[in-house]
């Protein structure tokens, strides 16, 4: 990749940083806003001799269309993407939850023969049982 302009490092930074933080690049026009451009058009001539100098790759007829090129020795700032952890998974075999109701040895000691969980009920939930059952 060739030497960057100041005004070039900038833009490229800019697009960057953007690209980050919405998770897509950012259109002409928002450049030009950014970096205090009367046109679309000098952001544009911006980009284009980004493009040629090989630090961004352009796909025509997207608003959007702008990719930076990474060079082999690109250090990306130590940030990583951050996934969120829904919940844990057991190891070992798989077990199916209907197979492992825990009843509190509190409640096994207090029940009657005719109060018992339910098939579908959770592990605390009780209900008394009907005669026909």
């Amino acid at each position: 990749m060739e030497a960057l302009t100041d005004r070039q490092a900038e833009i490229l930074r800019l697009v960057r940083e953007l690209t980050e933080v919405s998770g897509y690049p950012p259109t002409r026009a928002e450049i030009a806003e950014r970096m205090g451009f009367r046109s679309v058009n000098a952001a544009e001539q911006h980009l284009r001799a980004l493009e040629k100098k090989g630090a961004i790759e352009i796909s025509s007829g997207a608003s959007r269309g702008i990719r930076v090129c990474e060079t082999r020795g690109a250090n990306r700032g130590g940030r990583l993407l951050e996934l969120p952890v829904i919940g844990r998974v057991a190891a070992g075999a798989p077990m199916l939850a209907e197979e492992h109701v825990q009843v509190p040895a509190s409640s096994r000691a207090t029940c009657s023969p005719s109060i018992r969980p339910t098939k579908h009920a959770a592990a605390r939930s009780w209900s008394r049982a009907s005669a026909t059952r």
